[in-house]
């Protein structure tokens, strides 16, 4: 994960204290290329990025489905954009 990324969401760079008792889900897009990450506790409670990397793959479902009930969507959406 580029540091700037995490620095954007407050996150210093002493990842292993500062991210180890947070969710976090990471999507970034680089130069056509997506990636994602997630903190130990994010993949203990909601996703593994296993999970994650499969649901991309097959293309059949979107990720944010794994950890937003269907009924949040929208009004994640509205706040978010």
């Amino acid at each position: 994960v580029p540091w700037e990324l995490l620095k954007a969401v407050h996150i210093e760079p002493r990842l292993d204290q500062t991210i180890s008792n947070r969710w976090a889900h990471i999507r970034w897009n680089s130069k056509g290329t997506c990636r994602f990450w997630a903190s130990p506790l994010f993949e203990q409670d909601f996703a593994s990025m296993d999970e994650i990397e499969r649901t991309w793959v097959e293309n059949k479902r979107e990720i944010i489905d794994l950890f937003l009930p269907k009924s949040e969507k929208k009004k994640f959406a509205q706040s978010f954009f």
